[in-house]
């Protein structure tokens, strides 16, 4: 992997200190990082290397205004990544992630989340048997985007605080969604921090309502909201299974085997008969959004002059 093809961009506050792994030697070497502050301390004994920026406000305005600030970094890297800034990995984990998603040319992709991990999807926990899986789904906690689909999905980021209901879409973007979106296995990171409370917290003081902002999400854009579904999935021998039975059987079997293991929001036998329903019966294709809409908005956003898609 070439050095330092990827930049790392992380939201924080005053009260965070900056991941342990996030400034390590070994992952500085592979991926120059950011940290765009929103409130008004940076951490002490930060790197030169490191670009600071403030911007007051949520996840995604935050990065937009971000990349509004510094253009040039889109042309820069290849890959772009945007982990929480309480997710908790080493710096060869999260190298090891890093060079995978080059070796395969994801657009979109994370790492898989420990089974100990406070988390909203069932699809993001780790697969253990798995290298990777194809999906259909990368969350908001941990993105990491091609610069391609970073340029398409950044008009949607401005004025959006929370980002709810753009990742049941953005892996729309990709060329071709059914091959470069995934969730890496086999680099897990944990995440156990109770999902949006302090976000929350700080932009009620903004009077910002994550609720209301989804619903405006999905009505501008005209999100259909489809399944959470493993389309095919790396072994680790280099095999591939595809969306079938031997799939269905070896990924549900462990979720099974595993049950028990999950702490961080622990599931109702209602929630995985659905799980399991989904997997093996609904369609990939089902999520959608309004195309005309997505234009306009990219079309507005190039106008103010604040991404520089070409």
């Amino acid at each position: 992997m070439p050095d330092r093809h990827v930049f790392t961009l992380v939201r924080m506050g005053n009260s965070e200190r900056v991941s342990p792994w996030l400034l390590a030697p070994d992952f500085l070497a592979v991926s120059d990082v950011g940290i765009s502050l929103y409130g008004d301390a940076f951490p002490a004994d930060m790197p030169p290397s490191v670009v600071c920026h403030r911007y007051v406000g949520g996840k995604w305005s935050g990065i937009f205004a971000f990349f509004a600030a510094h253009p040039e970094l889109l042309r820069r890297y290849d890959y772009f990544w945007f982990p929480d800034d309480d997710v908790e990995t080493t710096a060869a984990s999260a190298c090891r992630f890093l060079d995978i998603v080059a070796t395969e040319g994801f657009d979109l992709a994370q790492p898989a989340l420990t089974l100990d991990s406070d988390h909203a999807h069932r699809i993001v926990l780790v697969a253990p048997r798995f290298v990777f899986r194809r999906t259909n789904f990368v969350e908001l906690m941990l993105p990491l985007m091609s610069r391609q689909l970073l340029q398409r999905a950044l008009p949607l980021f401005a004025g959006r605080h929370f980002g709810l209901a753009l990742d049941s879409i953005w892996h729309l973007l990709s060329d071709d969604p059914r091959q470069r979106v995934a969730i890496v296995d086999a680099a897990p990171v944990a995440h156990r921090r109770p999902r949006r409370v302090h976000l929350k917290g700080e932009m009620t003081k903004l009077g910002v309502d994550p609720a209301a902002e989804k619903l405006r999400n999905v009505a501008e854009l005209g999100i259909r909201h489809g399944s959470t579904l493993v389309l095919a999935a790396r072994r680790a021998d280099g095999s591939e299974l595809r969306r079938g039975p031997r799939l269905w059987l070896g990924y549900l079997g462990d979720h099974w085997r595993q049950r028990r293991q999950v702490t961080g929001r622990p599931w109702t036998w209602f929630d995985g008969a659905r799980f399991a329903f989904a997997q093996c019966c609904h369609r990939a294709d089902r999520g959608s959004f309004d195309a005309a809409a997505y234009r306009d908005i990219a079309e507005r956003t190039a106008e103010t002059g604040n991404t520089d898609e070409k």
